[in-house]
């Protein structure tokens, strides 16, 4: 707690007070310790996703930007943990070692296509989760095999459990379509690469311009494999609250923290800086007293001293 306080004035207090230095004797994995630990009272799925600290490439150095991965909890939009993929690492041998430091038992991981991978799969299933991949070329032939057994006509009249859904925004409707089903006998085999494996999932959008309705709509198809117990209202839910990332976490951390804007990047603390952000939104978004968005409570928790005070205590003082 007393870290959490400490990275959390860092973020919102004045932080040309105090020299990157100081940062450079915490570690990514402390940081992340602090904000786990709530993980056994969220019984939810988590999604992870990797974003790019654009600004923290250093020419001088010859260092490339950093890239980190998030798990985040889109239903309490609260980040619960991070790590960075380095120079010599990707998001493929990243991801297994952001898993060590949480407890996933009984909750859905969700990853983009990058994560579908079958060492990912069985770790997760091993700490007691469930896996919801997406599925692309990188899986060529699980890729192939889903082509074949949902050809269009199966997409526009689905024998199996189905879940729809239509949204209406900034001049767009979007109708969706959720397949799912059991792993059938031809493909049973895939049961054995892929540790779990119960079912078969597929997304089906039609995207319009609502001014434009002569032209036809343009309709994307996404595959994903489940071990998870899915129906297709659930698989719904679990893609949705995925992409939710980009605007309950991603567009704050750009255009409210600006953080493709920051230069920091001296030793670790382009990554530290990172896991500090990550703190702040999760102790501002707790605050309900304060009714007003994360830029607004930031400036406020800047200026008034009880206010910071109250955000960090968890409650409301007088």
């Amino acid at each position: 707690m007393v870290i959490l306080k400490m990275v959390f004035l860092f973020t919102i207090s004045l932080p040309e007070l105090y020299p990157v230095s100081v940062l450079q004797n915490f570690t990514s994995a402390l940081l992340t310790g602090c904000v786990t630990a709530i993980l056994q009272m969220i019984k939810t799925s988590l999604q992870l996703m990797e974003k790019t600290l654009r600004h923290s490439y250093d020419k001088s150095r010859r260092r490339g930007a950093i890239h980190v991965i998030s798990a985040f909890s889109t239903m309490h939009s609260l980040v619960l943990g991070q790590i960075k993929t380095d120079e010599k690492s990707n998001e493929i041998t990243a991801i297994p070692e952001l898993l060590n430091m949480m407890d996933i038992k009984g909750k859905i991981i969700t990853t983009d296509a990058m994560g579908c991978q079958k060492d990912i799969a069985e770790k997760i299933q091993k700490q007691g989760g469930d896996y919801l991949f997406a599925v692309k070329g990188n899986q060529g032939r699980l890729n192939k095999a889903f082509e074949e057994k949902f050809p269009l006509k199966e997409l526009n009249n689905p024998e199996h459990d189905s879940y729809a859904m239509s949204e209406k925004s900034h001049g767009r409707e979007e109708i969706r379509l959720h397949i799912v089903c059991d792993v059938p006998d031809e493909l049973i085999d895939f049961t054995f690469e892929w540790k779990g494996l119960k079912k078969l999932c597929v997304a089906v959008s039609f995207r319009s311009i609502i001014a434009e309705q002569k032209k036809e709509p343009e309709m994307t198809v996404r595959y994903y494999i489940s071990s998870a117990d899915l129906t297709a209202e659930k698989f719904a839910t679990a893609i949705r609250n995925h992409w939710h990332v980009e605007n309950k976490l991603h567009w704050r951390l750009d255009v409210v923290m600006n953080e493709d804007d920051c230069k920091i990047r001296k030793g670790n603390a382009a990554e530290l800086f990172s896991g500090i952000r990550h703190i702040a939104i999760n102790i501002l978004t707790n605050d309900k007293v304060f009714k007003a968005g994360l830029r607004r409570k930031m400036r406020k928790a800047a200026m008034d001293r009880n206010y910071l005070a109250s955000v960090l205590a968890g409650r409301r003082l007088s």
